[in-house]
């Protein structure tokens, strides 16, 4: 949402909403018999605000 003028603006966002394990990445050490996997973040909500004088 935004002003006339572009003085503010105002933006929600969600991320992750269904609140599920999300793989990023992941390595395979086959030397080592290793695996190394990255998550996203959990469930995660706010708002943005910006202004303009």
């Amino acid at each position: 949402m935004q002003a006339p003028d572009n003085r503010w603006s105002l933006t929600g966002f969600i991320n992750n909403i269904e609140d599920v394990e999300v793989l990023s990445s992941g390595i395979s050490r086959p030397v080592v018999q290793t695996v190394y996997v990255s998550l996203r973040p959990p469930r995660t909500y706010g708002v943005r605000a910006s202004f303009k004088f």
